[in-house]
């Protein structure tokens, strides 16, 4: 496992924050006790003049208190992630295990009932002096994390109560995304090669380097790939970030110099270091996975289980702010060379409009029927046309921007659901960016 691969695993999951704050109690327990052991309490302030006896009460108090409290935050992120999974898309899970506030609430929880569980069995004897009598350092400790506890406890209810609504979730998917994009299409392409590819004249044999175990390939590494091969090699990626790789599967190429044997490769090494396959994706590494969730969460609310299209419309609305971060003049880099002839060929990436027609296809087929979300689609289409042309951009964003409101065109023509009455805002939003309308026959029944 690759140190990125552990920070991720570390990010999703429950375990290892709470498990570094019981740590940190632990040691707190230990220093408190020290404490009451090596100080005259009575000359320190805002200290509570505390019995043993009475130091373990209260500290048995808040054991019996934050394990009960640790039960209903235990409950409350188990529904809140069964109302994700059901109202939007089992995908958008990741999004609420990595939330560092709920972690941190239950780090928090657990490490002060592990301090008061430890402090309750060992105030008043590791190492006392016979005239020590009080535990004060431990009590007031135990007091003061029992309060801070309480109140996270009401913060945490706060935050998942906003934290479940759409608009949040679907406010937080859409900021992530657009981060992603942005990154992604920050690196503009070689324009001196910009159709080369996987056609590549060499007379060595080609060696393929193959997937150890399944997963989904969540980045790729031509630029480590290009130093680590030995001059004038040519390597050709065979997946793509997003991709769902089966064990066996062929991932790396190489065609190596005519003076090195294939046994000279390490060809296995090199597919490790050219591609990074870990269990599940993430929106930090592949900004369709943000899409797809953005997307799923608008088809659910269009089935007809839920028929929320006011729902699909918001989705449609905040894809642009995604959209525009896609629509970039330059396309990514697809060919890599070193000084010594060597060559890297990626296969081919995601351009700005296969981003476009993942983010609204799907929603436009299934809102055929839904004038409130075709219109929506028809407006926010319409401002990243309009974006394309102040930047006097074009190229594959605008051409997929121009078909897929062709389509919405066609779907509204051809719905059987839809009034006239409920057709004619859509046409009209339609001739206003430049989209054919239908037959002058039929506009003069709309108009009628």
């Amino acid at each position: 496992m690759t140190p990125r691969q552990l920070l991720e695993r570390i990010r999703d999951s429950l375990l290892y924050v709470p498990a570094a704050f019981i740590a940190a109690s632990l040691l707190l327990a230990w220093v408190a006790n020290r404490l009451d052991d090596a100080m005259n309490t009575e000359d320190v302030l805002y200290l509570l003049p505390t019995s043993i006896s009475a130091a373990r009460n209260v500290l048995g108090t808040v054991a019996g208190a934050t394990i009960t409290v640790a039960a209903l935050v235990f409950s409350i992120t188990a529904v809140s992630v069964q109302l994700s999974a059901t109202q939007y898309s089992p995908r958008v899970l990741q999004g609420f295990l990595r939330d560092r506030f709920q972690q941190i609430v239950v780090g928090l929880v657990m490490g002060t009932f592990t301090y008061s569980l430890v402090s309750l069995a060992t105030a008043g004897t590791a190492g006392r002096s016979p005239e020590v009598v009080d535990a004060s350092w431990a009590a007031t400790i135990g007091l003061a994390l029992g309060v801070v506890s309480a109140l996270a406890i009401v913060a945490f209810i706060d935050h998942v109560t906003r934290r479940i609504r759409v608009d949040d979730t679907i406010r937080r998917l859409t900021a992530l995304t657009a981060e992603s994009l942005r990154a992604t299409f920050a690196e503009p392409t070689e324009s001196a090669l910009p159709n080369e590819g996987w056609r590549v004249d060499s007379k060595a044999t080609p060696v393929r380097a193959v997937a150890g175990h399944s997963g989904w390939a969540q980045e790729i590494r031509p630029r480590e790939l290009l130093g680590a091969l030995p001059p004038g090699a040519i390597a050709r990626l065979d997946v793509k970030v997003g991709d769902y790789v089966v064990r066996g599967d062929p991932i790396l190429t190489v065609w190596p110099p005519e003076h090195i044997g294939d046994h000279e490769l390490e060809i296995d090494h090199l597919g490790r270091k050219a591609t990074l396959i870990g269990e599940g994706r993430t929106i930090q590494q592949d900004p369709a996975f943000g899409l797809r969730q953005l997307v799923d969460i608008a088809l659910r609310a269009l089935s007809p289980g839920i028929n929320d299209p006011a729902t699909a419309a918001d989705v449609v609305r905040h894809l642009v702010e995604p959209m525009r971060a896609a629509a970039s003049p330059h396309n990514r880099h697809r060919i890599y060379r070193s000084d010594s002839g060597t060559r890297v060929i990626a296969r081919t990436q995601r351009d700005g409009g296969d981003y476009v027609h993942l983010a609204f296809g799907e929603i436009r087929l299934a809102a055929a029927d839904q004038p409130l979300v075709l219109l929506a689609l028809v407006e926010s289409l319409g401002k990243l046309q309009r974006d394309r042309e102040e930047d006097a951009g074009g190229g594959d964003v605008a051409n997929a921007i121009d078909v897929e409101l062709e389509l919405i065109h066609e779907s509204a023509v051809a719905s059987t659901a839809m009034t006239e009455t409920d057709r004619k805002p859509i046409l009209a939003a339609l001739r206003s960016l430049g989209i054919p309308s239908r037959t002058e026959d039929e506009d003069a029944t709309v108009s009628r």
